[in-house]
């Protein structure tokens, strides 16, 4: 998975007039973090409609595209090195055809490009609903999470974003409405469910929500030899949503866990530990790089083992690896789940293990689902004018 942070946007000046030439479009980290260095201008779309508009203009001036959620983008990759326009979707935010009988297990419900997650969860919860286990961040949109295979953390249930999504609208490549509807066996779908925006814009997604329910949470903190000897697995398999946070420097670990779905105000306990009069790390004007490492669950004991004989080794030369509220190492699981570029994919040609799950995302992409993945983007974006760094690092142009 790329490093994210949330888009603070370019200058007022920009996204008044939306013209200007070579304009970099930084990340929530401002100046000297960007997500683009080339952008020509910064489109606010106001609805599904105007998008098109502007991806059929950018068309005929051989522009590239790029559309920007609410809240995280990628960091030095969002876009291609070439001149390109930046659809922000945070305003495109419509939720529509609710649909949950009375009695039924579950239902659907529509919703635009830049619709977040709590936006959704407070528009469900006044209807007796929720959209599930299908969640991430609170401050990222649904459009954006699919596109780029976000997740939460669960090994029992199915956590990518996707899993929770029966059909898609995307703007194509020449500006025309593709309906993508799902089914496992369909090349389209598994391109369209971890596309890195590279088939179009994911203009609106029909979602599967269930009857409204409360959630518990819990924190249980441990001494770090209690989890490098423990059994990690079961620690993580038996709830919706569990994970790990460890502390080098107190020689700790805390699990976190979760069940039943959540919502309304319940989403900040859920995604965040925001425990009242608590700030997420960029209130404190925290800034990092982020490392994130892929292996199979049945490695963790020996990959952290590994890890912690690392910290040793710099403890010895002076560099102690300190820990602060929501500044330690975040360990996230996942159950896998098939797409072709997803960070839980299967069956792939390495012959590695994965169906226990993983912890974080999983780089070794697989040559014949690259190559499948490629077709649909040739039929999707013919011109690539949704290029951006990652595509080209895969070799899609």
């Amino acid at each position: 998975m790329i490093p994210t942070g949330l888009a603070v946007g370019l200058s007022s000046l920009l996204l008044c007039s939306g013209t200007a030439s070579a304009l970099v479009w930084n990340t929530f980290d401002g100046p000297g973090s960007p997500a683009c260095h080339n952008v020509s201008r910064v489109h606010n779309a106001t609805s599904v409609e105007d998008m098109q508009s502007v991806v059929k203009s950018a068309i005929q001036s051989k522009s590239l595209v790029r559309a920007a959620g609410k809240g995280h983008m990628w960091y030095d990759t969002q876009c291609s090195d070439d001149s390109t326009i930046i659809i922000r979707t945070a305003n495109v935010a419509g939720i529509y055809d609710f649909s949950l009988p009375e009695g039924a297990p579950h239902g659907s419900v529509l919703v635009d490009a830049g619709v977040t997650f709590f936006q959704l969860a407070e528009y469900l919860h006044d209807r007796g609903a929720s959209v599930g286990y299908t969640l991430t961040n609170w401050n990222i949109s649904f459009g954006g999470s699919v596109a780029m295979g976000a997740h939460r953390s669960s090994i029992r249930e199915d956590s990518m974003v996707a899993a929770g999504v029966l059909a898609m609208d995307i703007i194509d490549g020449k500006g025309e409405i593709r309906k993508v509807k799902r089914n496992e066996s369909d090349d389209d779908w598994l391109a369209a469910s971890t596309s890195l925006g590279l088939l179009g814009i994911i203009a609106r997604i029909k979602l599967k929500i269930y009857p409204d329910s409360k959630v518990y949470a819990k924190q249980n903190t441990f001494d770090e030899k209690e989890i490098l000897e423990g059994d990690i697995y079961g620690m993580i398999a038996p709830y919706a949503t569990a994970n790990l946070w460890w502390w080098p420097y107190k020689r700790k670990f805390h699990q976190r866990y979760y069940d039943w779905p959540v919502y309304g105000w319940n989403y900040d306990v859920l995604i965040g530990g925001l425990y009242p009069d608590q700030k997420a790390q960029w209130d404190y004007g925290l800034r990092a790089y982020t490392l994130e490492l892929a292996f199979p669950v049945t490695m963790a004991n020996a990959v952290l083992k590994r890890a912690r004989g690392l910290f040793d080794e710099e403890l010895k030369r002076g560099i102690i690896m300190t820990s602060t509220y929501r500044s330690g190492i975040n360990i996230k699981f996942g159950r896998h789940y098939f797409d072709f570029l997803g960070q839980q994919t299967y069956n792939t040609s390495d012959g590695v293990d994965w169906s226990k799950g993983t912890i974080m995302s999983k780089k070794h992409l697989d040559p014949n689902y690259l190559a499948r993945f490629k077709a649909v983007r040739q039929k999707f974006d013919p011109n690539g004018i949704y290029r951006n760094v990652i595509g080209e690092i895969l070799e899609m142009y």
